[in-house]
């Protein structure tokens, strides 16, 4: 009998979404918080998913520098199609920063501050580092290895390092980056995550039936990104 190591029989089993699933339910269940950043998208609308789902409640909390941004409109959309979908009401708090209009790390540090100071939050989950497990940029969509790799080795530096200084007193939890589910999407190979036509589309899998159709197909906006900026990409 093989003795070492105890779990052998996971040794090249390929990844399921049942898996994957299972995973970041149970990080979810373990998470104290029903707080959650929300931005309508399909990382977070997943989140909410697994909250309503484990803890049967949540308090959604929304941030944008425009009136116009779409992640107020879809996150708006999205919040009504899960409290008709679970007969729940969802507390959904919007924070529009006008004035000064901020973007990047100084609308998420304007963001959490607003948490602290006008909502008495202590602690929120963040559906971060997603997109670099998940192949969720456009970037992604040029099927190289090395693109996949420098987003993931970006990350720290770019992205966590920032957003746990400019998240200030508020207790972060970022449950993609768990290691029960951050390990199962690294053994994802790149051709089942992203296409020349689609990108994650291992979250697309999992999404279905799970949130909104038109969550899942709208349109790829970052947090904290300008409408007026974007649209001249």
């Amino acid at each position: 009998m093989i003795i070492y190591p105890s779990n052998w029989r996971q040794f090249g089993v390929p990844i399921t979404i049942e898996m994957i699933d299972k995973a970041i339910r149970d990080v979810i269940s373990e998470i104290p918080s029903i707080n959650l950043s929300f931005s309508g998208g399909v990382d977070s609308c997943l989140l909410l998913y697994y909250l309503l789902e484990t803890k049967g409640k949540v308090w959604c909390f929304t941030v944008a520098n425009s009136t116009d941004h779409p992640d107020l409109e879809y996150s708006r959309k999205a919040i009504s199609w899960f409290e008709e979908r679970y007969s729940v009401r969802i507390d959904h708090e919007v924070n529009v920063r006008l004035r000064p209009c901020l973007e990047g790390d100084e609308l998420v540090k304007a963001f959490y501050s607003s948490l602290w100071l006008s909502s008495s939050v202590r602690d929120i989950i963040a559906g971060d580092c997603f997109d670099e497990l998940n192949c969720g940029y456009y970037a992604h969509q040029d099927l190289r290895e090395e693109t996949y790799c420098d987003y993931l080795h970006r990350v720290q530096a770019e992205h966590l390092i920032p957003l746990d200084a400019n998240s200030g007193d508020v207790k972060v939890y970022i449950p993609y980056a768990d290691d029960r589910v951050a390990n199962l999407l690294y053994r994802v190979p790149l051709y089942e995550k992203v296409s020349p036509t689609q990108r994650k589309m291992v979250v697309t899998r999992l999404a279905e039936g799970k949130v909104p159709d038109f969550v899942i197909e709208r349109k790829k906006y970052g947090f904290a990104t300008s409408v007026a900026a974007k649209a001249k990409v």
